[in-house]
């Protein structure tokens, strides 16, 4: 049934890339939402949109199992005060290693969706366990 509809969302935007209707090629429970709007073809592709960011979202194979700091992470609320110290003082990977470790003498550490760096080398101990895993994966706890 997947494969169905991703085929056929392919060839719905297929359709309308070349220049013809898109209604043409949607599936048949999708007509009736379409008929109603003004623009019945820009109304299926944005449903399709949807569909392929929703339907088709890749997920991790297998049970994901994420490191947890040894040390509690800052407190909710002054997470974004952190957030804004750093990038308003653009502070190296030096400097931030430092920060980092008179956090952890006063029992605290950062979220890794705050920061994570791209290497765990001179950081405190606790976050020993994001630096086996992959770059990848630590680039995915980044703040955007």
């Amino acid at each position: 049934m997947m494969r169905d509809l991703e085929e056929s969302l392919g060839a719905l935007k297929g359709r309308w890339m070349i220049g013809g209707s898109a209604l043409d090629q949607a599936p048949i429970g999708w007509h009736a939402m379409a008929e109603g709007q003004s623009d019945p073809d820009l109304a299926l592709l944005a449903l399709a949109g949807q569909a392929g960011l929703i339907v088709f979202r890749p997920h991790a194979a297998g049970d994901l199992a994420l490191p947890r700091l040894a040390l509690p992470p800052l407190a909710d609320a002054h997470r974004p005060a952190f957030r804004c110290l750093r990038e308003r003082l653009k502070l190296d990977a030096a400097q931030m290693a430092l920060i980092l470790q008179l956090m952890a003498t006063r029992r605290v550490s950062v979220h890794p969706a705050d920061w994570m760096p791209a290497s765990v080398e001179g950081l405190p101990n606790c976050y020993a366990p994001f630096g086996r895993l992959g770059a990848r994966a630590r680039s995915a706890w980044r703040a955007p």
